[in-house]
């Protein structure tokens, strides 16, 4: 909490320094403002207090909830783990990956070239999966679902960071295995 009561320090400086540029002085040694004066200098604050509630908030909720959700979702899917799965997910994982995939990939195969109407709930499902090895994947790695995404987004970050670059994908570095 040290980094976040440090920022609400420099905020407070630089509300009180806003204030005394715009009224000459701090509100408590203000005996020149009219009550009206007073309620709209009062307001503005409490405006600006709302506005950084609700980014502290937006911050709160895409660092915090999106670990827990993932994490969450990988706790849930565990508990649908047979015997056999927990004896290796790993092996399991991957070669569910495998098949999921390839119910996608044949499936979009046959909407493209054999005249099949593409489902998206099918895909969805499908997609659920996927998700489900990849969280099994990750368990026998002994790792949280939010720590591979987490390094995914890393990775895409530096092989991509001003986004997707055509050149840079074709003249990529290859990954250290």
């Amino acid at each position: 909490m040290g980094k976040y009561w440090d920022r609400i320090c420099k905020l407070q400086a630089k509300q009180t320094q806003k204030g005394l540029e715009k009224y000459g002085q701090v509100l408590e040694d203000n005996k020149v403002l009219s009550p009206t004066e007073v309620l709209t200098y009062l307001q503005e604050e409490l405006i600006d207090g709302l506005m950084y509630a609700e980014h502290f908030k937006e911050l709160l909720s895409t660092t915090v909830s999106c670990d827990i959700y993932a994490n969450e979702y990988q706790a849930k899917a565990m508990r649908t783990m047979s015997e056999k799965t927990l004896a290796d997910p790993v092996l399991n994982g991957a070669l569910g990956l495998a098949g999921e995939s390839g119910e996608v990939a044949d499936h979009v195969k046959k909407a493209r070239f054999q005249d099949h109407t593409l489902d998206p709930d099918y895909i969805i499902n499908e997609l659920g999966d996927i998700l489900w090895y990849v969280a099994t994947t990750a368990f026998g790695l002994g790792v949280p679902l939010s720590d591979v995404m987490k390094r995914n987004i890393q990775k895409l970050l530096d092989r991509y960071p001003n986004g997707f670059e055509a050149e840079r994908s074709i003249n990529r570095k290859e990954e250290q295995k």
